[in-house]
């Protein structure tokens, strides 16, 4: 194995080659020591700053190297809130719950789940692998087969780890890694369209990436996103700026100028995203679209929920040719 530490890929490595070093320190402490005629004690009096650098590396940086190198997703934090000696409790927790929360949307989009199914299934509940402080860094896994087995009771899920969920929930990490390499690349919208064909998709993700960039009033600087489902994308650190860059392409997610009028109930509204979920659309062989809206007013949004509607607007469709995102136009209400 190398000893150039340049060429080491991976945090094991890094730590690899430091106990090497340390070892053979400590190996030549010993000979000078015996050299010259020095005794035991005296052995153990130099030697003691290594030996505390080696149960440092045993007792915690190999743990924790371990649990990085697993993450599924890995989230670095730089900022004032994450550099200094604790952080703030609601800090942590605060990340923690959006990262569970968006990578759960992102997932419930690509095995179309209703949204308004607020339960985040266990095949797609993010679990805390890795922490550590300075740079703010936290891992997190997927549960395992057996993890889920547990949780519901000793019930065997036959498909394992290729349940469609648990799939879902992997790719949409996948899919959040993606987006955060576009973004950071500077690339247009209709250019993510060729990645991430399914519109619905893209706008969960894109509106994921948003939530989890740093805002003006966290003290976090920035974000790096990392982990297992993403290892070979090359990601751009997550800033305030990107954030606002995602807000204004979000206001306009549709990149077809097809236009369609499609009529359905309101069943779920995001007045934060400007978001609706239509649902028992009429004549469509489709259970729902999701309609962004931006010349309306909250206070009008509002009104809409449990509503029948007659929406208007540029439509993006999957592949199959049903329609999965509109932009709204005109709305009108219908009972």
């Amino acid at each position: 194995m190398s000893t150039n530490p340049t060429e080491q890929r991976t945090w094991k490595d890094v730590l690899d080659y430091k106990a090497r070093i340390l070892h053979a320190q400590i190996a030549r402490m010993q000979q000078a020591v015996y050299e010259s005629g020095g005794d035991d004690e005296l052995l153990d009096e130099l030697c003691e700053p290594y030996a505390e650098l080696l149960k440092s590396l045993y007792t915690e940086d190999y743990p924790l190297a371990k649990a990085i190198e697993e993450s599924d997703l890995l989230l670095r934090l730089e900022g004032p809130a994450i550099n200094r000696d604790s952080p703030r409790v609601s800090v942590i927790t605060g990340v923690f719950s959006k990262v569970r929360k968006e990578v759960a949307s992102v997932a419930k989009a690509i095995a179309q789940i209703s949204h308004s199914k607020k339960r985040i299934p266990k095949e797609m509940d993010l679990g805390l692998s890795a922490f550590a402080k300075g740079s703010l860094i936290l891992g997190f896994t997927l549960p395992s087969p057996e993890e889920i087995e547990e949780s519901q009771g000793g019930q065997q899920n036959l498909l394992g780890e290729q349940d469609p969920l648990y799939q879902a929930a992997r790719q949409a990490i996948r899919t959040i890694g993606l987006v955060t390499r576009h973004i950071g690349e500077g690339k247009a919208l209709d250019e993510l369209s060729e990645v991430i064909p399914d519109a619905q998709v893209r706008d969960s993700a894109l509106l994921a990436v948003e939530n989890l960039a740093p805002s003006a009033r966290q003290g976090i600087d920035s974000i790096t996103i990392a982990g297992k489902e993403i290892r070979d994308l090359e990601t751009a650190p997550l800033t305030l700026a990107v954030r606002e860059d995602i807000h204004r392409q979000l206001k306009h997610p549709v990149v077809s100028e097809e236009e369609v009028t499609i009529v359905g109930d309101v069943r779920e509204i995001d007045l934060d995203a400007h978001r609706f979920e239509l649902r028992h659309i009429e004549n469509l062989e489709v259970n729902d679209v999701r309609c962004v809206y931006t010349e309306q007013s909250d206070e009008q949004a509002s009104k809409w929920l449990n509503r029948h509607l007659r929406v208007t607007g540029k439509v993006d469709r999957d592949s199959a040719g049903k329609p999965r995102l509109l932009e709204v136009a005109s709305i009108e209400m219908v009972r």
